[in-house]
């Protein structure tokens, strides 16, 4: 679980940039393949960015993120999505959706793969009949593994990214400095898996793959070192 401090860090200085481009490209991916979204879902919300996102366009829209501490930054920002705590690994809503996603890597926390696959069979049980899944993983061919990678912010503001791999896993050390003062510094522990093994399980439950790419269309990357995954539900007669 992590800390209040971290939260806080985590939603200054994090990755709205991310949630807000992948956002972006979903919806535009959906408009070219005329498909209308009227209900979504995102597991591990985070601070929220993406369903604040998708809110502003006139999306139904709910997080789901185990922190309690993320959910009430969530609330904070906008009392008017339906944001709470929950564990994504146990949690089935009654309520279907025409979009589940996960984003920032959140399949690559789970560190166990039996509880990815209970994830999928629940999203599978969560998603309309048309319904789409759409996630993005670490394409560990692409990480710049032990380098020091600067992100720079605002008012001198440094985010530094430092990832090692020991097997499938990988640690990423975070430094967030203000002015070359250290503010914050925590460590992410999470595992790498194969495209291909995702793949078999999203199969196994039932899902379509319709593309998995290292972007959902043209959007710009700050960062190499993701595939999108987007699946559509498929009904068993």
């Amino acid at each position: 679980m992590y800390s209040r401090e971290f939260c806080n860090i985590y939603n200054d200085y994090g990755w709205d940039y991310f949630s807000i481009t992948m956002g972006d490209a979903i919806l535009k991916y959906f408009q070219i393949n005329n498909k209308i979204i009227k209900s979504h879902l995102d597991l591990g919300c985070g601070v929220g960015t993406l369903c604040n996102y998708f809110y502003s366009k006139n999306i139904k829209t709910t997080g789901i993120d185990i922190s309690n501490d993320m959910i009430s930054i969530c609330k904070s920002k906008n009392n008017k999505i339906n944001f709470f705590a929950s564990d994504m690994i146990k949690y089935i809503s009654k309520e279907k959706y025409d979009l589940i996603t996960l984003t920032c890597d959140v399949i690559n926390h789970i560190l166990e793969e039996d509880k990815i696959e209970i994830l999928f069979s629940n999203i599978y049980y969560m998603l309309n009949d048309d319904g789409y899944l759409i996630f993005d993983i670490y394409n560990k061919e692409k990480l710049a593994l032990n380098k020091d990678i600067i992100s720079n912010r605002d008012n001198g503001i440094k985010v530094h990214y430092y990832i090692t791999k020991q097997n499938s896993l990988i640690n990423t050390n975070v430094k967030v400095s203000q002015n070359d003062n250290l503010v914050y510094e925590y460590d992410v522990l999470e595992k790498l898996y194969e495209t291909e093994f995702i793949k078999g399980l999203l199969t196994k439950y039932n899902f379509k793959i319709i593309k998995a790419e290292n972007k959902i269309l043209d959007e710009r990357q700050r960062f190499e070192d993701k595939i999108y995954i987007i699946c559509k539900k498929e009904v068993i007669r």
